[in-house]
């Protein structure tokens, strides 16, 4: 049975919900450790590092979910959803 374009959708943009929730709770739990010294000891210079990375993914997901909307949008049109 195929997906039809309305199930891909919903599922990508669950897919999109939770990740973007993960990193919400990254962010949240280095943000602590950098915010508390005596949690961050010797890994605060890791944990800002980490924060650059989590920011750096979150752009590069935005981009591909904007691509991904667009593809998705393109396809649907072509269909004639």
């Amino acid at each position: 049975m195929e997906n039809s374009p309305i199930q891909s959708t919903s599922s990508m943009q669950s897919a999109k919900t939770k990740l973007e929730k993960a990193f919400d709770r990254l962010e949240k739990v280095i943000r602590e450790r950098i915010e508390s010294p005596e949690k961050t000891g010797e890994f605060g210079a890791e944990l800002i590092t980490l924060q650059n990375e989590i920011d750096e993914l979150r752009k590069k997901n935005r981009i591909a979910s904007n691509r991904i909307d667009a593809t998705i949008k393109q396809i649907q049109k072509i269909l004639g959803s």
